[in-house]
């Protein structure tokens, strides 16, 4: 994680000399959101891979979230370093479990049951951005890191 922290750090570092006279910083401040569908894949050695093989077709996806808050600082005409807060809500459910208590208890009781399993995570990402303008847009390259908790 240092090397790769280091190794970023020295790409920033290097990008940013020789800045233009007249260009003046800046900052800026965005908000990011975005919908996705969230769902996972087991893989295992021999010994339990009946187990892995019944959880895959057992389980199916959701859908999830992520919101936050993005800073991004200007430092040259062609580059920004950005740094974010972002929640993220995501997960995974399982099919329908048939004749959850057997016999029931209770005749209203329910006889099958859904399960859904969410996990919410803080996401802080860190990112250079170097843009290459042409004349009628601008395509941009970004590279960083991202530490969840």
């Amino acid at each position: 994680m240092r090397t790769t922290f280091g190794i970023l750090l020295m790409l920033v570092s290097g990008l940013l000399q020789g800045q233009e006279d007249d260009f003046k910083p800046s900052f800026s401040i965005g908000i990011t959101a975005s919908g996705d569908y969230s769902y996972r894949w087991l893989t295992n050695d021999s010994e339990l891979k009946a187990v892995s093989d019944f959880r895959n077709n057992d389980e199916i996806g959701i859908i999830g979230f992520h919101a936050g808050l993005r800073l991004k600082y200007q430092v040259k005409e062609n580059s920004a370093v950005v740094i974010g807060l972002v929640f993220g809500n995501s997960g995974f459910r399982n099919n329908w479990i048939e004749d959850f208590i057997t016999p029931s208890p209770d005749p209203n009781f329910p006889y099958r049951i859904r399960i859904t399993y969410r996990q919410s995570h803080l996401k802080i990402p860190i990112e250079y951005v170097h843009y290459f303008r042409t004349g009628s847009g601008v395509f941009y390259v970004g590279a960083g890191l991202s530490g969840d908790f």
